[in-house]
């Protein structure tokens, strides 16, 4: 078994889940380029009060980029992303 550096992995996008532009952020446009590994964050970085949206958010991000219907091959990244 060959060995992987810790430096493949890269630097960690540590994102709160009460971003508008979630999957935008993560599989679209905005993507940043070479991205390996993102944090969704429902913790330190959303208020207590945010947290109904933020959960509302991941959900909705979930539901669309991991479902059966999701289509164009992205799926496995999508997954990389939350796992």
């Amino acid at each position: 078994m060959s060995r992987v550096s810790a430096l493949a992995l890269g630097a960690t996008l540590y994102m709160p889940c009460t971003r508008e532009d979630l999957a935008d952020a993560l599989l679209g446009a905005k993507r940043v380029p070479g991205l390996r590994f993102t944090v969704l964050c429902l913790e330190d970085a959303v208020l207590e009060r945010d947290l109904p949206v933020a959960l509302t958010r991941l959900s909705a991000f979930l539901r669309s980029e991991l479902s059966p219907n999701f289509g164009d091959g992205q799926a496995g990244q999508a997954a990389a992303v939350v796992g």
